[in-house]
């Protein structure tokens, strides 16, 4: 008996999408049973005015942050983002192309979204091993950073996932905290090891 999986759209048949290329374009926006956080700490539902004063919050922050010349860990805001700008600007054209590419033509190009979610974390690494190269950056430079790209990054991410695929408040945070987690994973251990290095004059 043949077994072959039929599609179609009317009374045409026409060819059935690849369930696994399906599946790698919607990871970006499904939550499926992934859940880091516990399901009864908050309600699993749509809150914009939280959410629009969280986001005003964050903007706020860092404007005050720019302006006022806020010192964190010995550098201000500006001094964070001037030596690496072209990596968060490639942070943010990352995103944008797995929104914009990744998910409309997910079928034809299906390691387009792995491919990019390399790209932010080589992003993430070069930007660790150019800052570490500093003579005065310490550890907490280092975990400073991937707070910026916490932000930019998976802050970035959430934040079109709510506006734009009506996800709900709970997912907003819980996929923000997983994502930033592996930011954080990477300067935890890639920051440690380039300053090791700048201290001992290895060149890398």
């Amino acid at each position: 008996m043949d077994q072959t999986r039929k599609c179609f759209v009317g009374d045409k048949e026409v060819a059935c999408p690849d369930e696994e290329q399906q599946l790698n374009s919607e990871q970006l926006v499904s939550s499926g049973d992934q859940r880091l956080l516990p399901k009864g700490l908050m309600k699993d539902e749509r809150n914009n005015l939280v959410f629009v004063f969280v986001l005003t919050g964050v903007i706020i922050a860092t404007l005050a942050l720019t302006v006022l010349k806020v010192k964190i860990f010995g550098k201000t805001l500006v001094e964070y983002v001037k030596p690496i700008w072209i990596y968060i600007l490639g942070a943010i054209l990352v995103v944008l192309s797995q929104y914009l590419i990744g998910l409309p033509y997910g079928q034809r190009l299906p390691y387009f979204l792995k491919i990019t979610q390399a790209l932010w974390v080589l992003i993430v690494a070069l930007s660790v091993m150019r800052l570490s190269k500093e003579e005065k950056c310490s550890l907490g430079n280092i975990f400073f950073l991937g707070v910026i790209y916490s932000v930019v990054i998976h802050g970035f991410k959430v934040t079109i996932r709510y506006l734009f695929y009506e996800k709900t408040l709970f997912y907003f945070v819980d996929r923000f905290i997983y994502g930033s987690l592996l930011v954080m994973l990477i300067v935890a251990i890639l920051g440690p090891l380039f300053i090791f290095l700048r201290n001992r004059n290895m060149r890398y």
